[in-house]
């Protein structure tokens, strides 16, 4: 509850059936990478699957460290989009084929838009297309969205959230729509596996989840945050 309000948070792990059998972090101090006895723990527990959330190089030492200990095999791993971005797959190597993650886009969609904004970004500028590059395209294009919506007045709040039931449509990741409760963009959502496919790794989708706009108050009182960040 929050206050005298009763919040009914959406759906997650726990409600639907699973059960956490236990939260370890790593990386307190930075050179602390010695997963031994988180290892040892998850032997013994022996859970359905290990979810990771890491990014950068906390992500290549940990799913480096998770692939070496036998574990990757025996155990499904699954991770936040940005432990297995595609920018760090050539690091992680084959470590990370397998690993099963949620994101709101994937190099590969199939989409006339998103190839030829993938087309696009790695003509202009030689490096390959990632979730940043992307995150950048919309938002400028959503700034160019509520100028014109707005007559180019951005400084005027109640102009901001007029112009804001005009704001979203086609995206390389699908179709926007900004949420009515808390103005945050909701995008479609795909659930991707690394596969190895022609000598290279690379974020598969395997299908689309569905979502929904989730209230602000709910976001507030499930984790602190208002938006989501790309769904990761």
């Amino acid at each position: 509850s929050h206050g005298d309000k009763v919040v009914e948070l959406p759906p997650g792990f726990e409600r639907v059936g699973g059960r956490v059998v236990g939260k370890r972090v790593t990386h307190i101090r930075p050179e602390d990478n010695d997963f031994l006895q988180l290892f040892e723990e998850i032997e013994s527990t022996r859970p359905d699957v290990v979810f990771a959330t890491y990014s950068g190089r906390e992500a290549v030492e940990f799913v480096g460290a998770y692939s070496a200990a036998g574990l990757a095999g025996r155990i499904p791993l699954a991770a936040s989009a940005f432990a297995v971005d595609d920018s760090l797959l050539p690091e992680l190597g084959d470590a990370a084929a397998g690993i099963w993650n949620c994101f709101s886009w994937a190099r590969r969609l199939a989409s006339d838009e998103n190839q030829l904004f993938v087309d696009a970004f790695e003509t202009v500028t030689g490096r390959p297309v990632d979730a940043y590059a992307l995150l950048g395209y919309d938002a400028a294009r959503l700034v160019s969205q509520l100028a014109v919506a707005t007559g180019g007045e951005l400084r005027r709040a109640d102009h901001l959230r007029l112009a804001g039931g005009q704001l979203g449509g086609s995206s390389p990741r699908g179709q926007l729509i900004l949420g009515d409760a808390n103005q945050g963009m909701v995008s479609p959502l795909y659930l991707r596996q690394v596969q190895k496919q022609n000598g290279r790794l690379i974020n598969v989708v395997v299908e689309q989840l569905p979502v929904s706009p989730a209230p602000a108050e709910e976001m507030r009182v499930k984790s602190g945050w208002l938006n989501p960040y790309l769904c990761a």
